[in-house]
């Protein structure tokens, strides 16, 4: 089932790439590196208060992909999106390479580099003037 739920979801995606536009097709290297995130993405099944989806992103269903999430966000997952409970289904080899995600998370911005010399305190800011301004 989960096969054929991918299936259809990358046939849909193809569709609507429109005519003349096609993506590459998945190297059996490049399905299984795609499989080896949705199950690393899937829950340690003794966290009893989370759940694993197939999260599917409205606009980007080529981009579906495996997460843990809370059991109390799993109605909203299913109600508003096309998720369903558990992993997504592996791609193989000939499929249709995912669209790349159209809002990725940027990474963190890297860490200053350390001081060599304590930094003195911030003084504070100096008082008001007193008095009419002239």
């Amino acid at each position: 089932m989960r096969k054929l739920s991918f299936s259809l979801i990358a046939l849909l995606a193809s569709c609507a790439n429109g005519p003349g536009t096609s993506r590459a097709a998945l190297t059996a290297e490049e399905a299984a590196e795609i499989c080896a995130k949705h199950q690393a993405r899937a829950c340690d099944p003794s966290q009893t208060k989370k759940v694993t989806i197939c999260h599917i992103p409205p606009g980007n269903p080529a981009n579906a992909h495996t997460l843990c999430i809370g059991s109390p966000a799993l109605d909203a997952h299913v109600t508003h999106h096309a998720d369903t409970q558990g992993p997504c289904a592996c791609p193989t080899a000939g499929d249709p390479a995912p669209d790349p995600d159209p809002d990725p998370t940027p990474p963190d911005p890297p860490a200053p580099p350390p001081s060599d010399s304590p930094t003195a305190p911030a003084s504070p800011d100096p008082a008001p003037p007193s008095g009419p301004i002239q």
